[in-house]
């Protein structure tokens, strides 16, 4: 089904173009530089966070966003002790800016490691 009848892509290309993205900088730049992208977005965007999350962060995304959490949103709450995500998980936008500045410390910090280790 097409949102805007001139754009050549069909929303669900779409949809599956904005869950391939690799971190939220380029998210917000692709939502922002066209009209069929962003209405794609606002029909899913927690599938879209969680999707993005986990390209950025990978397999780890549940122990980051619990890292996320513990910092943005509730700081009494142990959020160690949940750290699975399921389909319905909202990621918000303080705990989406959290994740990005920590995936590239950790970057920084795997090459480090890779550089100092290697054979």
């Amino acid at each position: 089904m097409h949102a805007f009848r001139h754009f050549p892509l069909d929303d669900d290309i779409i949809y599956r173009i904005l869950r391939f993205l690799p971190d939220f900088i380029t998210l917000r730049d692709t939502i922002t530089a066209c009209r069929a992208f962003f209405s794609a977005f606002k029909a899913h965007p927690n599938s879209i966070n969680r999707a993005v999350a986990y390209n950025l962060v990978g397999p780890a995304l549940p122990q980051a966003l619990a890292v996320a959490r513990q910092f943005s949103i509730q700081p009494g709450v142990d959020w160690f002790d949940r750290v699975e995500i399921d389909t319905n998980t909202v990621i918000h936008q303080s705990e989406a800016r959290l994740l990005q500045r920590n995936a590239s410390v950790v970057h920084e910090l795997e090459d480090l490691f890779s550089w100092r280790y290697a054979s």
